[in-house]
């Protein structure tokens, strides 16, 4: 479970630099207020694994 656990820390950190506005650039053409980045689940994120 480390490595999910350290996934959702960096899962969490990019939400909070979205909200922030630190870390994802402008939508270049997008005139409207940022959209906010979605809540997170208050448990634990499951890896889904890689289907095609």
């Amino acid at each position: 479970m480390i490595l999910a656990d350290a996934a959702m820390g960096e899962i969490a950190q990019a939400r909070r630099d979205r909200m922030e506005g630190t870390r994802f650039g402008d939508v270049k053409g997008y005139d409207g207020a940022p959209l906010p980045a979605p809540e997170l689940p208050p448990v634990p994120l499951k890896p889904r694994g890689r289907l095609r």
